[in-house]
């Protein structure tokens, strides 16, 4: 394998996947279509993510879990897997497999991990930019909306009729 960031399955993933996201939910959706691009060629098995982070508005815990590919052919229960730390003390994890019959040499660990820090700076930012998307309707300290929030409810009911 040579590196994954001059190749042109990186490049088809990464216009796929380079978009601004305001949800995490989206991200990972676009992540599910825009992993196949890279799988075969990083023989990845399976990729599955794990985020969760504390909301600030309902003071309750937010958690996503998401199979983002899994391969046909299978793959083998020996994930690498590397957690990270949000600034706002929330968790990304990620967990990578190798397909069926693949033993990943240490060269392609290192590629694997850096894909997963990439994986995970998009991921965080599609998270910063949720949290401040709501912060303009919502108060930070009650979790109910603002004076903006509650226009922006109230012109969403009005057009629905």
């Amino acid at each position: 394998m040579n590196n994954i960031l001059f190749s042109d399955e990186f490049k088809k993933f990464w216009s796929c996947i380079n978009e601004d996201y305001d949800d995490m939910k989206v991200f990972f959706s676009r992540l599910q279509k825009a992993m196949p691009f890279v799988a075969e060629y990083l023989c990845i098995g399976r990729f599955s993510v794990s985020f969760s982070c504390p909301n600030i508005y309902t003071k309750s815990i937010t958690t996503i879990s998401k199979e983002i590919y899994s391969s046909l052919d299978g793959y083998i229960d020996i994930p690498i897997t590397k957690k990270y730390t949000t600034a706002d003390k929330g968790t990304f994890t990620i967990q990578i497999y190798p397909c069926t019959g693949e033993i990943w040499t240490d060269s392609i660990k290192e590629q694997l991990l850096y894909f997963m820090d990439i994986i995970y700076k998009l991921g965080s930012r599609a998270h910063i930019t949720d949290t401040f998307a709501k912060s303009v309707y919502i108060d930070s300290q009650t979790g109910a909306y603002n004076s903006a929030g509650l226009t922006k409810y109230a012109t969403n009911l009005s057009m629905k009729g």
